[in-house]
């Protein structure tokens, strides 16, 4: 328990005092691997969903014949198809698309990262743990948006509970306080 209260403390002074999280990367520098018209459909699918009717955000993805998309765009396009079926907790199917997506040679340092979220992800909701922490150890946290770095660690900690490795715990508290603590400074 001394030990828990001492971790505790020092992620406490850590998040105070820390710099972690900052990246000299733009936010929006992921959007130059892309056509207009692809964002255009990506901003589409968003706002669909946005409105709660992930039936038109399938059928829309699922509507673009993928020989028209570049290789990122086709990986884009496999994300976002198996983002709808792990939202629908069909893991094997955004398991199949995660990976088809991951299959492409992907320029887009932030898609595979979140690739590899998403199919850790999956992986731990079927209770494939290993496999999970194996994807996990592939993304890059730093190309993350807000949203997938508080995901990471989630993901990193819930598996550090459940397989009892304390360090995992400690270093995805560490993680997600300097999240957090990045955070309050964008507002």
């Amino acid at each position: 328990m001394r030990m828990l209260v001492k971790q505790i403390k020092f992620l406490i002074l850590l998040a105070l005092f820390s710099c972690a999280g900052i990246t000299p990367l733009n936010s929006s520098s992921w959007r130059n691997y892309y056509s207009k018209e692809f964002l255009s459909l990506v901003e589409e699918v968003a706002s669909f969903r946005e409105k709660d009717n992930w039936d038109s955000a399938i059928e829309l993805l699922m509507s673009v014949d993928e020989e028209t998309l570049t290789l990122n765009e086709r990986a884009f396009r496999r994300n976002l198809i198996g983002v709808h079926f792990l939202q629908n907790k069909n893991f094997e199917k955004s398991i199949f698309h995660f990976t088809q997506a991951l299959s492409s040679d992907i320029e887009d340092t932030k898609l595979t990262s979140t690739l590899f979220l998403n199919l850790a992800n999956a992986n731990y909701q079927l209770g494939l743990y290993e496999e999970s922490l194996r994807n996990l150890s592939r993304v890059n946290p730093v190309v993350l948006g807000r949203k997938g770095k508080k995901s990471f660690y989630e993901l990193n900690y819930e598996i550090g509970v459940y397989i009892e490795d304390q360090d995992l715990q400690f270093s995805s508290l560490v993680g997600y306080l300097g999240n957090i603590k990045n955070d309050a400074l964008d507002e």
